[in-house]
């Protein structure tokens, strides 16, 4: 499930007048990004921290990292599957081994 899609079904996207829906997709981002954390990401201490910080904007950041990293992941692998992982290595040049990194963790 995308995190727009996720967000669309939660009610995330309704209009507000007094920004409570921002605290929700924030507060629902933040959690969302907490559960990727924990399933797939742990290696990466830092964000853990940040997750875990008391500071809002210090868990939005880490959750929109996790966010990106998994969109990358996602995207390598359906390039991967059109043209095959040589292509993409090719295409990507010096960014392959830390990429790829990510994409197999």
């Amino acid at each position: 499930m995308g995190v727009l899609q996720n967000l669309a079904e939660t009610g995330g996207f309704a209009p507000s007048n007094n920004g409570h829906n921002i605290v929700k997709v924030k507060e629902s981002l933040i959690d969302n990004g907490a559960k990727l954390f924990d399933s797939h990401y742990s290696k990466y201490k830092e964000l853990g921290t940040q997750l875990e910080s008391t500071d809002i904007k210090e868990q939005y950041r880490a959750a929109t990292t996790l966010y990106a990293i998994e969109q990358v992941k996602n995207y390598l692998e359906s390039m991967k599957t059109m043209f095959g992982e040589a292509v993409v290595t090719a295409s990507l040049g010096s960014l392959v081994p830390r990429i790829l990194d990510i994409v197999r963790s």
